[in-house]
C-alpha cells in the first residue's frame, strides 16, 4: 500500500491560501468574462448611431453642394441676361 506524505498545518495553510487566491482569480475571469458580451453590445450598438450620423451628414453635404451648383448655374444665368441687357 502506498504511504500518503504528512503535510504540515504551515504547508496546508500555505496550500489553502494559494487555492483561495486562484479561485478568486477564477471569479474575477468570470465576472469580466459575463459583462463583455453586453460591452461588445454597446459598442456595436455605438457604432450603427456612428455610421446612421455619417449617413445622415453625407446626405446633408450632398444637399448643400446641390444647392450651391444651383446657385452657381443661377449666377451664370443672371450674368447672361445681364449681357444681353
Amino acid at each position: 500500500m502506498a504511504q500518503l506524505k504528512e503535510f504540515s498545518i504551515e504547508e496546508k495553510l500555505g496550500s489553502l491560501i494559494n487555492l483561495q487566491k486562484i479561485d478568486s482569480k477564477l471569479d474575477e475571469i468570470k465576472i469580466l468574462k459575463g459583462e463583455l458580451p453586453m460591452e461588445v453590445a454597446d459598442l456595436e450598438d455605438e457604432l450603427q448611431g456612428l455610421r446612421a450620423r455619417q449617413t445622415r451628414i453625407e446626405e446633408e453635404i450632398n444637399g448643400v453642394t446641390e444647392f450651391i451648383e444651383e446657385r452657381r448655374n443661377a449666377i451664370k444665368e443672371s450674368e447672361a441676361l445681364i449681357k444681353k441687357i
